[in-house]
């Protein structure tokens, strides 16, 4: 069977709430806004997302559900564990449940560094598969969290003969540290087997995933840091440098540099995409030029233009032309 080629996150994940919004008849703007992407392009499987895009995507339909509807019940209306691409088909083609868990435990940090999943010994007959997320993203921990605990759900239900039913979630709450949730699996079936088992397609890629991801993953976890340090910053009414941000991580100027360029980017690209980003969040909120300018530490909306333009391709005030003509 064909190999195939590991990647951060594929845009595949966006079909869920691009789902969701068309069979509930939603305007699809309001997600392509919040997510800024392309939802025309979520069908190319070689294209990676930033995992916050994924996460806001999360957030966008847990704003939009019916009040009478839970989160969780929604989700498991439209999710897919192909939506985690790669690691997504892995996963289904494990032999056994044993093994499927196992895979998870030891590879979903591949995906990201700030979820981990264990599993720990209840009792003779049972097992606990705990997961856990670190404070790292915040306002979307919750969200992710319930995300994950239907993903599981939905890959145990395939070793029964019926549905799983999704009960309420409980989420644990460390206020300095992180939230978990655990689910119970009886230890008798973990040698059952896998309806999509492919054993050969399994072990020649889990390895391959998880040496790839491990490599490009320590980059990007410290990008995703290092762009929440930046915009945590600016909330502040501070303005970044490279010298603040190495001061915060504990480390060395010359250690970021270093971590970025491996990336292929640098910290003044990043300044520049966090400050776009934050730009479109205030000109939504009804800001004017000049008021963005000066809460993002620019002395000029001249200088604040030239930022914009030189990552988006259109002025500020083209923009909003844009966001004025969509909404009308």
């Amino acid at each position: 069977m064909k190999t195939i080629n590991t990647i951060y996150i594929s845009s595949y994940s966006l079909k869920l709430a691009y789902n969701f919004f068309i069979q509930n008849q939603l305007d699809i703007n309001i997600l392509h806004k919040a997510c800024d992407y392309n939802f025309d392009e979520i069908n190319e499987s070689e294209t990676r997302i930033p995992f916050r895009t994924f996460l806001n995507s999360l957030r966008i339909i847990k704003q939009n559900i019916n009040i009478n509807d839970s989160f969780p019940v929604e989700l498991s209306k439209n999710i897919k564990l192909t939506d985690l691409g790669e690691f997504g088909f892995i996963l289904l083609s494990a032999p056994t449940l044993e093994e499927g868990l196992n895979f998870i435990v030891e590879n979903f940090k591949c995906i990201t560094q700030t979820i981990e999943f264990e599993l720990l010994e209840k009792n003779k007959d049972l097992l606990y598969l705990n997961i856990k997320c670190q404070h790292h993203y915040k306002e979307l921990t919750s969200e992710f969290l319930e995300y994950l605990y239907i993903n599981v759900k939905l890959y145990l239900s395939s070793f029964c003969n019926s549905p799983i039913p999704i009960n309420k979630i409980r989420i644990k709450n460390n206020q300095r540290k992180s939230d978990n949730i655990s689910i119970t699996i009886s230890k008798r079936k973990l040698s059952r087997p896998s309806p999509m088992a492919q054993p050969i397609f399994f072990f020649s890629n889990k390895d391959k995933l998880s040496m790839y991801m491990k490599n490009i993953n320590h980059c990007e976890d410290h990008i995703l840091l290092l762009q929440d340090l930046i915009r945590a910053s600016f909330h502040r009414g501070i303005k970044p440098t490279l010298s603040d941000i190495s001061d915060q991580l504990g480390t060395t100027t010359k250690t970021i540099y270093r971590n970025l360029k491996s990336n292929n980017t640098n910290f003044q690209y990043q300044l520049d995409k966090i400050t776009c980003e934050l730009i479109k969040e205030e000109i939504q909120n009804g800001l004017e030029l000049k008021e963005i300018a000066y809460a993002l530490g620019f002395k000029s909306t001249e200088g604040l233009n030239y930022v914009f333009k030189k990552l988006n391709h259109v002025s500020i005030n083209q923009y909003k032309n844009t966001l004025y003509n969509s909404k009308n």
